[in-house]
């Protein structure tokens, strides 16, 4: 048995849906967050896995811009609701399994279904799809990269939109949202030094490219958001390269700062 929970009371900045919204337009919002996600997985051989989903979710907005974009939209998921799901995932991974995979690939495909049958306030499909592959290049050195489609559909609740800026580091969180999101991204990782405490010092280079869209048929070669950046790595347990990142990404019209523990893939 797994489980993934989120407790989140957290200020964030709302731009609307869609692939073309302006950085300069925007207003701040709060929102409550509680999930459960629970995984009962089953391994089919060594790389292989099968596993039953249940995800759980409360939302409420607690702040929001009087006569704003948010209020005056009025998505589904505005007021306070809950969500329920049942689905199912396939996963094979051929990876070292580590914090900071080295070589080998990760392949997972995951179907969540929330009713109103199951107790949801909405109904509507969630299908991901996320390929990763790690290539070895020396000792220290590592080519990753990391193919992610996700797609919404029915009523979709406007949190549960996925998140362009989950994938490009250039960009705010919420500045692309929309029902489906595309993404591709390629980053080299390298730990140069070999002294007793440089050893834990590494960096990154990387290379990203998305788009969000409200149905698949909208999705265009000329759309796409491009970030790229650098970042630093320190090491706090050396041998599981488990690290402490700092990235910065540079888009089109962001520049982005971003500090957080664990490879971002």
């Amino acid at each position: 048995m797994e489980s993934d929970l989120l407790f989140r009371s957290w200020p964030d900045y709302y731009y609307g849906l869609g692939n073309f919204t302006d950085q300069d337009v925007s207003e701040p919002f709060t929102s409550d967050q509680y999930s459960v996600e629970f995984i009962l997985r089953r391994n089919l051989d060594y790389s292989l896995s099968v596993a039953l989903i249940s995800a759980l979710d409360w939302h409420k907005l607690t702040k929001v811009q009087p006569g704003g974009m948010l209020e005056s939209a009025d998505p589904p998921g505005s007021g306070d609701s809950f969500h329920s799901g049942l689905g199912f995932s396939l996963k094979y991974d051929s990876s070292d399994g580590s914090f900071f995979p080295r070589k080998g690939m990760r392949m997972e495909t995951k179907q969540l279904w929330h009713d109103t049958a199951l107790g949801s306030d909405f109904t509507f499909q969630t299908s991901k799809y996320d390929m990763r592959f790690y290539l070895p290049i020396g000792q220290e050195q590592v080519l990753a990269a990391q193919s992610d489609l996700e797609i919404n559909s029915g009523q979709v609740p406007y949190y549960q939109y996925p998140e362009l800026g989950a994938r490009l580091r250039a960009y705010d969180s919420q500045r692309f949202i929309d029902k489906i999101r595309i993404s591709q991204r390629i980053e080299h990782r390298s730990f140069p030094f070999s002294g007793k405490f440089t050893k834990r010092i590494g960096f990154v280079l990387f290379g990203e490219t998305g788009q969000v869209a409200s149905d698949f048929d909208l999705i265009r070669l000329k759309d796409w958001h491009w970030s790229a950046g650098a970042g630093l790595r320190f090491s706090i347990l050396p041998q599981e390269r488990l690290n402490l990142r700092a990235d910065i990404g540079f888009g089109e019209d962001s520049v982005n700062f971003i500090i957080n523990a664990r490879e971002v893939f």
